[in-house]
């Protein structure tokens, strides 16, 4: 498959969306064994940091604009925040993690930052929808 960037101008295609999917697939056995063993959310943190991880060298082969001096793409910007902020989790995550019953108490405030995350989580994926939806179905 080629993607004409002009007349007379072809170039391989690589299925990013594919190496993507087989990349988060990749994660599942590891999120498996992880649960079983670690403390909870180390799961989510690992598998997330894995994730940015992969997803920043597919992102190398995209046919995307490059920014900056080390000529990233935006996927490449966001893998790398995405990784670094769950570097930082991983790293300050307390030994034992909390206790099962301690997470269900409403005055915990790890359930507050854990909505402060899902929340934050959430604006960020509506950001960049919202960003890309005119160009959607075009090339």
């Amino acid at each position: 498959m080629n993607r004409e960037r002009a007349p007379g101008d072809h170039a391989a295609r690589i299925p990013t969306q594919l190496l993507s999917a087989a990349h988060a697939a990749s994660l599942v056995p590891v999120a498996g064994a992880t649960l079983t063993c670690g403390a909870p959310g180390v799961a989510t943190i690992l598998g997330s940091l894995l994730y940015s991880f992969g997803r920043f060298g597919i992102e190398c082969l995209r046919d995307e604009p490059r920014f900056g001096g080390w000529g990233m793409t935006r996927g490449q910007i966001a893998s790398a925040l995405g990784g670094s902020t769950c570097l930082a989790l991983l790293l300050t995550f307390p030994a034992g993690g909390p206790a099962v019953g301690d997470a269900q108490r409403p005055d915990d405030p790890s359930r507050m930052t854990a909505w402060l995350a899902v929340v934050a989580a959430s604006l960020l994926v509506f950001l960049v929808c919202s960003l890309h939806w005119k160009r959607v179905g075009r090339w």
